[in-house]
């Protein structure tokens, strides 16, 4: 079918001649069985209750009879309401009268899902047609039964349409219309009345059940009753009063001992005891416990330092001599920062490295991870000293040059990064014509058909790098510089 075809063919959106909607629950009605189903659509949830009042019964977490009720209706109510009143056999819709056809919608139940039925009766396929009145019925609608291709189907008409004009309709187009006194039998036979009546006694019976071992597994709170049995670990244990023994019941100061640094002991009246500690526990060198024992400038006092990694001069721990001096969490630039545009993919969460001091940046301190089964960039921490340069997880510029940006491979995070760095002149600017690159940190890719990955660049202008941005979550996102203004 082309587009001329689909443009000029006649829309029969609103051509039929009469329409309507057939009464509801009609063919439960005509069967007389709508009250036998509503008792065994209650029954199904009485039963659903009350299996669920006996799940919930010793249920520490669940204590809610209306808890129960609402998943017995979910249970048992809405599964017996598709099975007993929207089956395909039980359920009415729409009818539509054209002039070569007529069209009946209905939406029924396919357990568990709802289908749509569209069926389309040309006249000509029509072999017989017959109408039984309301007054016949004893109903407030009348049914048109219509057999088509050997199948009987039956339509119901509401009183509000008008049943003369249709059937003039009807005659006009070739279709005789033959009076019924009743409808055809198969569409009266209802349910027996025992089944509900079966049914709705046991739902009752195994509600009253779940009812009563509801009840009597929980306490008037509502919390679970505390059965006590012959067991010696339900039983409390006896309480024996402490006998008071005279001279020792005088409250005596707490000493704290320590068992891996032992401080001086004192006695009750501050003096220090006759007793003195190790001079050094055992499996600790006596040398690591006197560097121990000096003391840090900023340090709280009292708090051990780490006794691990090399130490500069001073004291200070070289891996921790620049972690001091970042704000780490996401601020917005100050009047002396410029932070330029990030590289990478667009994931993660917002970070900000900046030296407070405004130095410039000379290398980075990095750590690697992974995300995705992908290889990628776990971490990097700028540096603004060379106290750090002999660790191996350490990249810093050579003398006279300082970091000037990144060079990145992006496959939705840093896989892989090499700092550029570049000259740094005596006024503290990056001179950009004077550059080289540092080796690979991550997995580089040579060729970019092996993977889908693009090479990104984020360089200074000449400012100096003062600091990093981020966007990162267990790795490297993005990452773009924070430049001092000149």
């Amino acid at each position: 079918m082309g587009l001329f075809d689909i443009f000029t063919r006649p829309l029969k959106l609103f051509s039929w001649r009469h329409r309507w909607s057939e009464p509801a629950f009609f063919r439960i009605r005509l069967r007389g069985d709508f009250a036998f189903r509503l008792l065994l659509l209650l029954a199904s949830w009485g039963l659903a209750t009350g299996v669920m009042l006996i799940v919930l019964a010793y249920n520490k977490n669940s204590t809610s009879i209306p808890l129960a009720i609402g998943l017995g209706a979910v249970l048992g109510l809405g599964p017996a309401l598709l099975l007993l009143f929207l089956r395909r056999k039980h359920v009415g819709g729409t009818v539509w009268l054209y002039d070569d056809h007529i069209l009946v919608q209905r939406l029924s139940a396919s357990f568990p899902f709802l289908v749509t039925q569209m069926m389309k009766w040309p006249y000509a396929a029509i072999a017989h047609c017959a109408i039984t009145t309301r007054e016949q019925l004893r109903a407030d609608f009348h049914v048109l039964t219509v057999v088509v291709d050997g199948q009987m189907e039956i339509v119901g008409i509401p009183r509000s349409v008008s049943l003369k004009a249709v059937i003039a309709f009807l005659n006009q187009r070739g279709i005789a219309i033959a009076p019924a006194p009743s409808i055809p039998p198969q569409f009266r036979k209802g349910m027996h009345p025992a089944i509900a009546l079966v049914g709705g006694g046991a739902a009752m019976a195994v509600f009253l059940v779940g009812l009563l071992v509801y009840v009597t597994a929980k306490g008037p709170a509502g919390s679970v009753r505390q059965v006590a049995n012959n067991s010696p670990h339900d039983r409390p244990a006896p309480v024996v009063p402490r006998p008071q023994v005279e001279g020792r019941n005088e409250a005596r100061p707490k000493v704290f001992r320590d068992p891996i640094f032992p401080a001086q002991e004192q006695n009750a009246s501050g003096e220090e005891s006759s007793q003195r500690a190790p001079a050094a526990p055992i499996g600790i060198p006596a040398e690591v416990l006197q560097d121990l024992d000096a003391p840090l400038p900023g340090r709280v006092p009292g708090m051990p330092r780490r006794p691990f990694g090399p130490r500069s001069a001073d004291g200070a721990d070289p891996a921790e001599e620049d972690t001091r001096v970042f704000r780490r969490p996401h601020q917005p630039p100050k009047r002396s920062e410029h932070d330029t545009s990030l590289i990478g993919g667009s994931g993660g969460f917002e970070r900000r490295q900046v030296d407070l001091k405004q130095r410039a940046v000379l290398g980075v301190r990095y750590r690697l991870g992974q995300w995705a089964g992908k290889p990628g960039v776990g971490s990097l921490t700028l540096l603004c000293t060379r106290a750090a340069a002999e660790r191996d997880d350490v990249i810093l510029a050579k003398e006279g040059y300082a970091l000037g940006g990144f060079e990145a491979q992006v496959d939705g995070h840093l896989t892989a990064v090499r700092c550029l760095f570049m000259r740094l002149s005596n006024d503290g600017s990056l001179d950009p014509e004077d550059v080289y690159t540092s080796d690979w940190i991550g997995s580089p890719v040579e060729s970019k058909t092996e993977i889908e990955s693009k090479t990104e660049i984020v360089a200074s202008d000449g400012r100096p790098v003062i600091g990093f941005l981020f966007r990162s979550g267990a790795v490297i996102d993005a990452v773009g510089l924070v430049l001092r203004e000149r």
